[in-house]
Formats: C-alpha cells, sequence, structure tokens
C-alpha cells in the first residue's frame, strides 16, 4: 500500500519562502554571521525593511550600510532578552 506525502501548502512551499514583499523583518544579532546573510537577503527579496537588532553599534552600523540599497536595512541597538525593547519596537516600529 501507497502512502501519500504531505504536500506544502502553497504559501510555504518551494519558491514561496523568501517572498517578503511589503513585509518588515527583524532579525536578531544581525551584524554578523547567518543573520547578516538572511538580512542581505530579504532586502532584494522584497522586504520594505530589514530591522538588525543586535548590542555592538560598531558592528551594525556598518552591516547596515553593506547593502546595494541603503536604508532599507535598519540597525538597532538593544538586547532582545529586554521585554521593554520588544514592547518598543512593536508599538513603534522604526521610521525611515
Amino acid at each position: 500500500m501507497a502512502t501519500q506525502q504531505p504536500q506544502a501548502s502553497s504559501s510555504t512551499g518551494e519558491g514561496n519562502l523568501l517572498k517578503v514583499k511589503g513585509l518588515v523583518a527583524v532579525i536578531t544579532e544581525g551584524g554578523s554571521g547567518i543573520s547578516l546573510v538572511m538580512a542581505r537577503t530579504l532586502d532584494p527579496n522584497g522586504a520594505s525593511k530589514v530591522c538588525i537588532i543586535g548590542r555592538r553599534k560598531e558592528v551594525l552600523e556598518p552591516a547596515s550600510k553593506s547593502i546595494p540599497n541603503p536604508g532599507r536595512i535598519i540597525p538597532l541597538v538593544g538586547d532582545v532578552t529586554s521585554q521593554s525593547l520588544l514592547s518598543s519596537l512593536v508599538s513603534q516600529p522604526p521610521s525611515d
């Protein structure tokens, strides 16, 4: 008896994973490593903004300027374990 493989939904299927047009992405520790690669990937795939959060401004600032469309990656200094930081991001997202 053959078993059927589950089908991916159309919203998460192959080819749709990086369709982020118009969305705001938030990436923790986005100033380096795989997080920075993800920020650089989301930008050309349509994210309206990509916020990278980290504790070191000296790492975040150059990272935010390392893409072809400056101003779309927004560096935010802070500790993501801080409830007040996260609350402020939700209530008042960063502007351009």
